[in-house]
C-alpha cells in the first residue's frame, strides 16, 4: 500500500533565498560582519561557506574567524563594488556582468573560490574578445588577471586576440607604454601573430625599445630572436641594427651578420632560414595547384576543394611539379621555375633548366634545388640542380639502372632517393637508387618487391614508403598499368623493401593508405596526413566515405601542404595579386547565474 508521495517543489528554493537575502539587509540572525576597504557587509556564515570553498575553510573549525563575528577581507584586488555584487549573487543566484566589471567580479570569484562565477565570468569574456568588445588595455589586463589566477585556457584566449590585433595596436600609445617585456616575448613567439609582414614586425619590436631606449636596451637581444629575421628587408635591419647603440650588444651584431649573409648567400635549407624564415601564418593548408583551373585548398571541416582566391598562378606548360620548403613555393614547367614567397605573395622566376624535363620529380637539400629525371635532350645528363648561391644549374651524375621517367623522388638520412619509373614514358620499374650529393654519387639499392611508377615517395619517423601511382598488372595478357594497390617500407639495415599490410582501408580508399596508425591520402606525388590516427586494438576498417571529394581533382593537378593566409585564401578574385614572372631569382549584459 502507497503511504505517500514525494513532492519536488523549485518554488521552495526561491522563497527560502529570498527569505534568507530579507535577513541579511535587515541583519536578522546574522553571525558576522565582513570588512572590504572601508565598508561592512552583515551576513550568515553557513551562508557564505555553502556558497565559497574560501569562507567554508574560514569558518571551519580550528580557523580564529571561526569565533569571530567581525572579519577583515585585506585582498588588494578584491573591490568594494565586486564583492558587493557577489555577495548579492551569493543570496539571490543573480549576477550583472558587464564588460567594465567582468575582471573585478573574476578576480574577486576567484579568491574566494565562487567556481561557478569563475566559469562564467570567462565565457563571458572569451565571447566579448571574440567579438571584439575589448580594448587593448583590457585585453592585456585580461591576460595578466588570469595569468596571477593560473586560468590556463583564459589566459591563451587573450594572448590568441592580442596575437590577431597585433598589426592594429602595436603603434598605439597604450601599447607602446604598457606592455612589458616579458608579455612582448610571449606575442613574438607565437606562429599566430597578424602582421602585415615580418620587416614591419622588425620595426614594431624597434620601436618599442626605442620608446623607452634606457630601460629597454637591455631586451633587445630576446625581443629580436623571436622575429624572423630572415623574411625582413636587409636594408631595413642594417639601417637600424648598425646604430651603436645595436653593435654593441654581441647578439644584436650577430642577427645583423646572419641575415646579411642569408641575403648575400640565400641557403633555403641553412638553419637560419629555416628557423628564422618561415612565414608567421596560423595554419596550413592541403592546396591544389591547376594549370587549367587554378588554386584550389581542401577545406578540412566541410571536406571539399575551394577556390584559393588569393593565389593566382603563372602560366605553365602540362602538368607542373610543385615543391614547398619554408618560405617558398617552387612550381616547375618543362624548363622554367618559378619562386612564390609567401610572406610577400610575389612570383618570380629562376633561370631556366638546361634541358627539357617531363614526367619528373624535385626536391630540395641544403641550398641545392633538385631536378631528377624526366630529359628529352640527353639520357646520360638526365638530373640537375640549382645553386641559389651561384644562381646556376649543373649537372648531376647519372646511373645507368635509374628510371628517368615517373620516378618518385624524395630526401631521407641527407640522401636523394629514386624509386621506380622507367627508361621510357608508360612503363614502371623497380630500381632504386641512391644519389649522396657529397659524392656526387648515385648506388644501387635493392629493387622494390612491387613495380611502381608516378608513385609517392615519403618518410615518417625515420623510415622511407613508397606507394600510390601506377605499376604493372598480374598478369602479362593484361596491357597497360594499373593502379597501384601496394605500399612498401624500406629496411635500410638489410637493404630490403617490405609490404605494409592494410587492414583498416576499405575497398573505396579515394587514395588513403595506413602507415604507423596514421591514415595518408596519396595525391600524386604528395602524401597528405589527414590526422585520422587508428588505435592498435582496432580490428574493423576505418571509415572513409567522408573523405570522398578529397579525390575529386583536377587531372592535371599537383598538391602540396602549405603556410596559408587565411583571408587571402577567401578574398574576392579582383583583390588577388597577379603573379609577377618577369623578375629573376633574386555593451553591458545581464547574466542570470543558475
Amino acid at each position: 500500500m502507497q503511504l505517500g508521495k514525494e513532492m519536488e517543489a523549485s518554488w521552495h528554493s526561491r522563497e527560502m533565498f529570498e527569505t534568507l537575502n530579507k535577513m541579511r539587509e535587515s541583519q536578522s540572525y546574522t553571525d558576522v560582519i565582513l570588512h572590504v576597504k572601508e565598508k561592512c557587509f552583515h551576513a550568515h556564515k553557513v551562508v557564505l561557506a555553502a556558497s565559497s570553498r574560501y569562507f567554508d575553510a574560514m569558518f571551519s573549525a580550528g580557523m580564529k574567524e571561526s569565533s569571530q563575528s567581525e572579519v577583515e577581507l585585506k585582498e588588494d584586488n578584491l573591490t568594494v563594488e565586486a564583492f558587493e555584487l557577489l555577495l548579492n549573487f551569493i543570496y539571490s543566484s543573480f549576477l550583472p556582468l558587464t564588460e567594465s566589471n567582468v575582471l573585478d567580479i573574476l578576480e574577486a570569484a576567484d579568491h574566494l573560490q565562487i567556481l561557478g562565477v569563475v566559469k562564467k565570468c570567462s565565457l563571458f569574456i572569451v565571447n566579448n574578445l571574440n567579438e571584439e568588445k575589448f580594448d587593448m588595455e583590457t585585453r592585456l589586463k585580461i591576460c595578466r588577471v588570469a595569468d596571477r589566477h593560473n586560468m590556463a585556457e583564459l589566459r591563451e584566449e587573450s594572448l590568441r586576440s592580442l596575437a590577431l590585433k597585433f598589426g592594429d595596436i602595436c603603434g598605439e600609445e597604450a601599447f607602446m607604454r604598457n606592455i612589458t617585456p616579458d608579455e612582448l616575448l610571449l606575442l613574438l613567439s607565437r606562429n599566430d601573430l597578424s602582421v602585415p609582414s615580418e620587416t614591419f614586425l622588425f620595426q614594431a619590436v624597434i620601436a618599442w625599445i626605442k620608446f623607452d631606449k634606457e630601460e629597454r636596451l637591455s631586451h633587445a637581444a630576446r625581443l629580436l630572436d623571436k622575429v624572423r629575421l630572415a623574411l625582413v628587408d636587409i636594408m631595413v635591419v642594417l639601417g637600424e641594427l648598425e646604430a651603436e647603440e645595436f653593435t654593441s650588444i654581441p647578439e644584436c651584431f650577430s642577427f645583423m651578420h646572419m641575415c646579411l649573409l642569408q641575403h648575400v648567400r640565400p641557403f633555403l635549407t641553412s638553419s637560419f632560414a629555416q628557423e628564422k624564415g618561415t612565414p608567421r601564418v596560423a595554419s596550413k593548408a592541403l592546396v591544389s595547384l591547376s594549370p587549367t583551373s587554378g588554386a584550389k585548398y581542401f577545406d578540412s571541416e566541410s571536406k571539399s576543394w575551394k577556390p584559393f582566391h588569393g593565389l593566382k598562378l603563372p602560366s605553365v606548360q602540362g602538368k607542373p611539379v610543385v615543391l614547398y620548403t619554408g618560405n617558398h613555393l617552387f612550381l616547375f614547367d618543362e624548363k622554367d621555375v618559378h619562386q612564390y614567397q609567401i610572406d610577400t605573395s610575389t612570383w618570380t622566376t629562376l633561370p631556366p633548366m638546361k634541358n627539357t624535363h617531363q614526367n619528373f620529380q624535385a626536391c630540395m637539400f641544403k641550398e641545392f634545388l633538385y631536378v631528377i629525371g624526366g630529359s628529352e635532350v640527353n639520357h646520360t645528363v638526365v638530373s640537375e640542380r640549382f645553386s641559389f648561391s651561384k644562381k646556376m644549374w649543373q649537372y648531376i651524375s647519372f646511373h645507368e639502372e635509374q628510371g628517368l621517367y615517373g620516378c618518385a623522388v624524395t630526401v631521407h638520412d641527407d640522401c636523394t632517393y629514386s624509386i621506380g619509373g622507367a627508361w621510357a614514358d608508360g612503363g614502371a620499374g623497380r630500381e632504386v637508387v641512391r644519389f649522396d650529393p657529397a659524392k656526387n654519387v648515385w648506388t644501387k639499392l635493392e629493387g622494390t618487391r612491387h613495380s611502381h611508377t608516378h608513385a609517392c615517395a615519403f618518410v615518417v619517423g625515420s623510415k622511407l614508403y613508397v606507394a600510390g601511382g601506377k605499376t604493372e598488372p598480374p598478369s602479362k595478357r593484361q596491357r597497360g598499368l594499373i593502379p597501384s594497390r601496394f605500399v612498401e617500407v624500406y629496411d635500410e639495415e638489410n637493404d630490403r623493401w617490405c609490404d605494409v599490410p592494410q587492414p583498416h582501408i576499405p575497398p573505396s580508399n579515394y587514395g588513403a593508405v595506413e602507415v604507423e596508425n596514421n591514415i595518408y591520402f596519396i595525391l600524386g606525388s604528395f602524401a597528405y596526413n589527414s590526422g585520422i590516427k587508428i588505435d592498435d586494438s582496432e580490428v574493423y576498417q576505418v571509415d572513409l566515405e567522408d573523405w570522398e571529394p578529397i579525390s575529386h581533382h583536377d587531372i592535371d593537378a599537383v598538391f602540396v601542404h602549405m603556410p596559408v593566409n587565411r583571408i587571402e585564401m577567401t578574398q574576392e578574385p579582383s583583390e588577388a595579386q597577379e603573379p609577377d614572372t618577369n623578375g629573376l631569382l633574386l555593451e553591458s549584459n545581464q547574466l542570470s547565474i543558475d
